[in-house]
């Protein structure tokens, strides 16, 4: 395929196109992770992204969410994101594709926060208990991926929630609020 052919030739190499189009990805978060995930994301030409949030952007927000500007502080996340989403990558190319977003705290349960692959990307580990609850052990998806962000490390954590093994391994990764706050601040 010619290089100008095809916007996300590139990305062919990893999942071919049809793939990607065909891929829905529920994203659960739009901050420091999640704003960036659903820009690569819809960037890359997967079909349906829907993102939840229910914060607004505010002015300490735009050091680290880098798709946020000045114009955006007040706005909802999930606003500003699809705004500049589509600045990037134009309004979707056919119908039931593109960025649906939902201007709330996550649901489970809802027939919306469920795709094969469901990403968290939020700030506190009761809201990854859950997503992980709404995950765990149901068929409709193949893939969690649990990003996690402090101030000088990063880990992400790829999931099958079917899988014995990796459920194990994930929920013991899982503690409360405190206990994550203080192995942060540990020296």
């Amino acid at each position: 395929m010619e290089e100008g052919t095809n916007q996300y030739w590139r990305q062919q190499d990893i999942v071919d196109g049809e793939r990607l189009e065909k891929l829905r990805v529920v994203v659960v978060g739009a901050g420091g992770i999640g704003n960036t995930t659903v820009a690569a994301l819809m960037n890359m030409g997967v079909g349906v992204v829907t993102v939840w949030e229910d914060d607004t952007v505010e002015e300490h927000n735009l050091p680290s969410q880098m798709v946020y500007g000045p114009d955006d502080i007040g706005r909802p996340k999930v606003e500003a994101l699809a705004g500049a989403c589509y600045r990037m990558v134009g309004s979707p190319r056919r119908a039931g594709m593109g960025l649906f977003i939902v201007n709330s705290r996550y649901v489970p349960g809802e027939t919306s926060a469920v795709a094969p692959v469901v990403i968290g990307a939020v700030d506190s580990m009761a809201a990854r208990k859950e997503i992980w609850g709404n995950v765990k052990m149901n068929p409709a998806v193949s893939l969690y991926i649990d990003g996690r962000m402090a101030s000088e490390t990063g880990v992400v954590f790829a999931i099958n929630p079917c899988d014995p093994d990796d459920i194990d391994f994930y929920e013991d990764t899982l503690m409360d609020d405190k206990e994550a706050d203080e192995m942060l601040n540990e020296p």
